[in-house]
């Protein structure tokens, strides 16, 4: 305020942004050079805050709506209805891809964006193969894996994203980024598998569990890392990569439901129990607001801060269950937070700092083909700077 008092500039003015009289080319050189460096530095803090503030914002949606989905599942699949239980899975899968293009069609003609698809038909499909199998693998591993098995694969998804942004962006991890994934992971396990929440019976994974639990991890760091550099090389919007995706993810569900004929079991399973139809909406209302969600956090901060972001869930939903059983928290468990949250905590230090300086390196995607072949007229906006085309 000194400062600014001193060459007549009311700082009130000066937190407006509104320079312009203080900068005129008549002004001497030092102040000129004064002001632009002010006004630069009140211009990046806010849109890095900015960003955070949105990263925590898509980060507590996530988690809201997974929450939600996850009761309402659980209720359509393990309480019956009447004397009969749901069965047909794939059916609610169909439902809530059915929902998520709805939505997204709905905004995509409220915000007057082009219906036609921003990157080539064939990325968004391999998205939605990636994702199908993804889920069956999990379903899969559910029922053929040790409890230790899968909460540790729930814990281990930074790693296979991070693999994957290398391979599909080039994306360039230093030394000090891989030690934060591990001690993320590492405390993320411990804390999943350490004092009263350690399993306390013996059960065993087949090695089919446990492959199908590897192809789960693999396929999910490849779906949202794939997602992230779509994003990025073809400037999509998330709604124009919502519709598409599920439309493909819908095209399968189907296909799938009819050849196996369970389509029968689900129609007359409607008709027999309306109150399913009620709780099918809602659980594709949560469905749709989780997939909002999860695009906004991968096209915003990217496929990492997204298995960040399900670290945590598995962490709060441990921490809830715990107390909703009274389960005490061990010292070691104690411990293994505060790793984590310590490696999250310098982590987002270092990228404001980056951000700060200017000193965010950027990736090339291998795919990148010449936007005048895939998308009929020329790139703009930041994919001229930070891409070029492969030849």
């Amino acid at each position: 305020v000194t400062a600014l008092t001193s060459l007549n500039v009311d700082p009130r003015s000066m937190a407006r942004m509104d320079m312009a009289h203080i900068s005129t080319p008549d002004a001497p050189a030092w102040r000129r050079q004064f002001t632009e460096d002010f006004s630069r530095s009140l211009s990046e803090g806010k849109n890095v805050f900015g960003l955070a503030w949105w990263c925590v914002a898509y980060g507590i949606g996530i988690i809201g709506m997974l929450a939600c989905y996850g009761l309402l599942q659980g209720r359509i699949l393990s309480v019956p209805y009447g004397n009969d239980y749901f069965t047909v899975s794939i059916f609610l899968v169909l439902c809530n891809r059915l929902a998520a293009m709805a939505f997204a069609l709905l905004m995509m003609c409220v915000r007057r964006e082009s219906l036609a698809n921003a990157a080539p038909l064939w990325k968004y499909l391999l998205i939605s193969l990636s994702n199908v199998a993804a889920s069956t693998c999990q379903y899969d591993a559910l029922r053929n894996v040790s409890i230790p098995a899968r909460r540790l694969g729930k814990s281990f998804k930074m790693i296979p994203v991070m693999l994957w942004g290398m391979v599909l962006a080039r994306k360039p991890y230093s030394s000090g980024d891989w030690l934060i994934a591990v001690l993320v992971t590492g405390g993320v396990t411990k804390f999943l598998l350490s004092g009263e929440m350690a399993p306390h019976y013996e059960s065993v994974s087949t090695v089919g569990g446990l492959i199908m639990l590897l192809c789960f991890l693999a396929l999910g760091g490849f779906t949202s890392a794939f997602q992230e550099a779509v994003f990025v090389a073809h400037e999509t919007s998330k709604y124009n990569q919502m519709l598409y995706i599920n439309l493909g993810s819908s095209v399968l569900s189907l296909v799938t439901l009819l050849l196996s004929g369970s389509y029968v079991t689900a129609l007359e399973f409607c008709w027999k129990h309306p109150a399913l139809l009620q709780d099918v909406i809602f659980l594709s209302v949560a469905s749709v607001g989780a997939q909002c969600f999860i695009y906004g956090q991968v096209k915003e901060n990217g496929a990492l801060v997204l298995a960040v972001t399900m670290n945590i869930r598995q962490v709060i939903s441990a921490l809830l269950s715990s107390a909703m059983d009274d389960m005490a928290i061990s010292l070691v468990q104690v411990l293994a937070l505060l790793v984590v949250v310590g490696s999250l905590l310098y982590k987002s230090l270092q990228i404001l700092a980056e951000n700060h300086e200017g000193n965010k390196e950027e990736g090339i995607p291998f795919f990148v083909e010449d936007c005048n072949e895939t998308m009929g007229k020329p790139a703009v906006g930041a994919s001229l700077v930070r891409f070029k085309s492969q030849d």
